[in-house]
């Protein structure tokens, strides 16, 4: 009886064993891939090339949108005045050391784990923000600027901003 147990506590420890390595090994590779893909939209948008007055990422995969959010932030001087639509989560948070609240809209990569955004500024008073965490679609201009502190900031211009 007792060799019996631990064969099967033998294969209950060998299951979980290959089952967080499995993990590793699917995060690696997601994370991999993200950097292949996020190289791939830089290599698209060399500064040799024009960059597009209009990018709509409401039609592509978790893993594109989650690379060309991050790529437009590594290169925020190359997207400036450009139109953006996307999907994502509204997030609102407060700075309790300058006590005001900002906005933005996030973007998961396609494991789930990882989170990027932009921060979301109102383009008219008529624009209202939703809840905490709703899911929404944000149309505006991303534009660069210079914060009071003198740190260049990145930001979406919302025209637009619907949910559900």
């Amino acid at each position: 009886m007792t060799k019996m147990t631990n064969f099967y506590l033998h294969r209950l420890i060998f299951r979980l064993i290959s089952r967080l390595f499995s993990r590793q090994i699917l995060k690696k590779v997601s994370h991999t891939f993200l950097k292949f893909s996020a190289l791939a939209i830089f290599s698209a948008c060399s500064a040799s090339q024009k960059m597009p007055q209009s990018i709509d990422l409401t039609q592509l995969s978790s893993a594109i949108v989650y690379a060309q959010v991050y790529n437009m932030l590594m290169e925020a001087e190359k997207f400036n005045g450009v139109h953006v639509k996307m999907n994502g989560i509204f997030y609102e948070n407060s700075d309790s050391d300058k006590g005001s609240i900002f906005q933005c809209v996030l973007v998961k990569d396609n494991t789930g784990c990882c989170s990027v955004g932009f921060d979301i500024l109102k383009g008219s008073e008529s624009i209202k923000f939703p809840a905490n965490l709703t899911e929404i679609q944000v149309e505006g201009n991303f534009i660069v600027k210079e914060d009071s502190e003198g740190i260049t900031r990145s930001y979406l211009v919302a025209e637009k901003l619907d949910w559900q």
